[in-house]
């Protein structure tokens, strides 16, 4: 069956749906952490940034299966960051996460976003090619972020796209 991919801004009725991808363990070694997320204290922090005024959680569903998840944050009325996003891993290889990087970008296009931001790790072909294929270009500025499931500390490198 073919994907029918749509995404929705998060609620706090999804908070399981965005739970099960965090828990995956793609998600947990990509995001940094060694152990799936405490329920409770990641519940918490769901519920701040609902209400948060800079970050904006959406969930992507192929027809009723949440598959992904992406986030948006606001750094200021013209830049927008492409930050954190995951695809549950029965799902991947399948062009969601290129999906949500268009996604990402027409949504910071509708609130008159002019530059859209993201960070890489520099292991990560497969976000390289994603980000290049939707005309990002890498900067030479990097940060060093440890994800100990990973290996330890890795170099993120920033990229950026004039809209």
């Amino acid at each position: 069956m073919s994907l029918q991919l749509t995404y929705r801004k998060a609620t706090e009725e999804e908070f399981e749906d965005l739970y099960r991808i965090k828990c995956d363990r793609a998600n947990i070694e990509w995001g940094g952490f060694c152990e799936v997320p405490n329920r409770d204290r990641f519940y918490i922090w769901f519920k701040d940034q609902l209400i948060s005024d800079k970050r904006t959680i959406y969930l992507v569903y192929d027809h009723e299966d949440v598959c992904a998840f992406f986030y948006l944050d606001k750094i200021d009325n013209i830049t927008y960051e492409l930050s954190s996003s995951g695809v549950l891993s029965q799902f991947t290889g399948r062009g969601i996460g290129s999906y949500t990087v268009r996604a990402r970008l027409d949504i910071i296009q509708s609130l008159g976003g002019r530059i859209g931001i993201t960070w890489i790790a520099e292991d990560n072909v497969a976000s390289y090619r994603r980000f290049e294929n939707e005309g990002f270009t890498r900067t030479g500025k990097y940060e060093i972020r440890n994800l100990p499931l990973l290996g330890g500390e890795h170099k993120f490198f920033k990229w950026i796209k004039q809209l």
